[in-house]
């Protein structure tokens, strides 16, 4: 017969196979990823047991959660700052490319929020076509009359609205992947991100834009 202490040897085994299991899985997924279509990978898996063992496959990269480090995220674009300018610098938009391979912005799309809830585009996927993003690499929109060293430029007769607005970035597939909204910002400040795991943004002062010749 069984003793508890035996039972307790069995199920620390179980979750010792099953998080192996599943870190395999994982690494066999990214493997797979580059040979298959990006639709194939909007895919949502959960792993509930004693420890929670959560993971999210999105055509934008791979997302690690408890468990599993992070060794097989991809290219995964994110909005990194977002300044509305000031007397001392114009206005502009940064992106970062957190994961550990480069891509490709063709195809991508910035669109703004107004208080209204309407939506418009902000920045047109032309904008973005044959932008290469290597891994850990900056790139920095401006408006096109801007003194910044730019890597995309806006249209000059654009504007940023200074307050109860949001920024959305737009995939290929046409589905938001990250968005940073705003009540207000003060003049000499910028939204900053301050984790690529996560969507907090904190102001600082003074902004601090990055381009790819930045690295």
């Amino acid at each position: 017969m069984a003793t508890g202490k035996d039972e307790k040897v069995h199920k620390k085994s179980a979750l010792k196979a099953l998080l192996i299991f599943s870190i395999l899985t994982l690494a066999l997924f990214a493997s797979l990823k580059a040979h298959l279509p990006s639709y194939f990978w909007n895919v949502t898996t959960s792993i509930i047991g004693t420890e929670k063992l959560l993971y999210e496959i999105k055509d934008n990269g791979v997302h690690v959660g408890a468990g599993l480090t992070s060794e097989a995220k991809t290219a995964e674009i994110l909005l990194s700052e977002v300044f509305l300018g000031s007397n001392a610098l114009p206005p502009f938009i940064e992106l970062y490319n957190a994961g550990d391979t480069s891509i490709d912005l063709t195809g991508f799309s910035l669109k703004r929020l107004s208080a209204s809830g309407t939506e418009t585009t902000f920045i047109t996927s032309k904008r973005f076509e044959n932008m290469l993003v290597n891994q850990h690499e900056y790139v920095l929109i401006a408006k096109s009359s801007s003194t910044l060293s730019a890597d995309i430029y806006w249209p000059a007769s654009y504007a940023m609205a200074k307050t109860n607005s949001s920024l959305r970035l737009y995939n290929p597939s046409n589905k938001m992947i990250d968005e940073v909204s705003w009540n207000s910002i003060p003049e000499n400040s910028s939204l900053t991100r301050i984790a690529w795991d996560k969507n907090d943004f904190t102001l600082i002062d003074p902004p601090t834009p990055q381009s790819k010749d930045s690295r």
